[in-house]
């Protein structure tokens, strides 16, 4: 059974859909426009595809179904722009393994890794 956390994603145990993208790790600078983060320039997080920015690059909330998530979420401008043509979720999940970056040390398992089933 599926219940709903405050942002409107859903706790499903065991769902084969597709989930919004792991969050980065909190970084020094925004990803957008490498203002500092400080106590008054805060941090967030992309929900489409987990990068850091501050308000004014993430400022746009969207729909975002793909990822079952019932209310719009805050996303950054890239994301919004591609949110902007209807995508299907094979897709959506393209696209954000394509932005990824690959680990530096080729280690399986460090932050963000995913793990595939057999």
């Amino acid at each position: 059974m599926a219940t709903q956390r405050r942002n409107g994603s859903p706790r499903v145990a065991g769902s084969a859909a597709v989930v919004a993208p792991p969050w980065r790790r909190d970084t020094e600078l925004c990803e957008g426009c490498t203002v500092r983060f400080s106590l008054t320039t805060r941090r967030h997080h992309c929900r489409r595809c987990g990068r850091c920015f501050c308000h004014t690059c993430a400022s746009t909330y969207v729909p975002l179904p793909a990822f079952g998530f019932k209310k719009p979420q805050r996303v950054c401008s890239a994301c919004e722009t591609k949110c902007t043509a209807p995508l299907t979720r094979e897709q959506i999940y393209e696209q954000i393994l394509s932005t990824r970056p690959a680990a530096a040390d080729g280690a399986a398992g460090g932050y963000g890794a995913t793990s595939e089933a057999a």
